[in-house]
């Protein structure tokens, strides 16, 4: 590595919560509303189709695929009703992130870029009550001109707003659309393999199964952090 690793900047739905089986869910209700059967092979389909991708344009894919009347945006509105519902009462931080904040939070600038709404963030982090670990370090479109994934704005944004030069950060993320924004950024890439689709991750520059491998990661990369032990692992 030719410079100091200075931020870690994390993707939020998929890499700090996850809230896949919550909008699965909200799609799932609207399918079958619409006369569609829903099996786990639709799942699959559909999540390969849209993961990572902001709820607009996931919504004209579902459309086309099931050759559904409804416009975008009103797919968009109902589904995120849906969802947001679920995600109030249901949403959890993925296992071992926290105690791999716990490791970085001394060592590191940290940060959130993500594609998920505005409405989203804040329902996430009124619940998990995020800007306790993260402050006012959490980017998402509505900071960059509606710009999304797989465009670098986000990024480049997030390392503007830090202080801290683009190739000073890492990126942790669990979709191709955003291993690309990163890597457009000129970040380094972690993919984190929550979603269990390592095609998905293959242009990341290391890839993990769960957070506690990064405890051994990050010095490997020559990344000096805090060595308590936070993981039996």
């Amino acid at each position: 590595m030719n410079k100091k690793i200075k931020a870690i900047i994390f993707d939020l739905d998929g890499t700090i919560v996850d809230t896949e089986d919550l909008w699965a869910q909200a799609t799932k209700e609207i399918l079958i509303m619409r006369g569609i059967a829903y099996s786990q092979k639709i799942k699959k389909e559909i999540h390969n189709a849209v993961h990572g991708l902001p709820p607009l344009q996931a919504s004209a894919i579902v459309k086309d695929m099931f050759n559904l009347k409804d416009d975008p945006p009103a797919l968009a509105q109902e589904k995120k009703i849906r969802a947001y519902k679920l995600i109030e009462n249901q949403v959890q931080f993925i296992e071992g992130f926290e105690a791999f904040y716990e490791i970085i939070k001394n060592d590191f600038t940290i940060a959130i870029a993500t594609n998920c709404p505005t409405e989203m963030v804040n329902c996430i982090a009124t619940k998990l009550n995020l800007k306790q670990k993260f402050n006012n370090n959490i980017f998402n479109p509505s900071h960059v001109q509606n710009k999304a994934k797989p465009d670098p704005a986000i990024y480049l944004y997030a390392a503007q707003q830090l202080e801290i030069e683009p190739s000073e950060c890492i990126a942790i993320e669990d979709s191709a659309v955003g291993i690309t924004s990163a890597k457009r950024a000129q970040m380094q890439c972690i993919g984190i393999n929550t979603a269990q689709n390592l095609k998905s991750l293959e242009n990341a520059d290391y890839i993990i199964e769960h957070y506690y491998e990064l405890t051994h990661l990050l010095p490997n990369m020559g990344l000096e952090i805090n060595q308590n032990p936070c993981y039996e692992n």
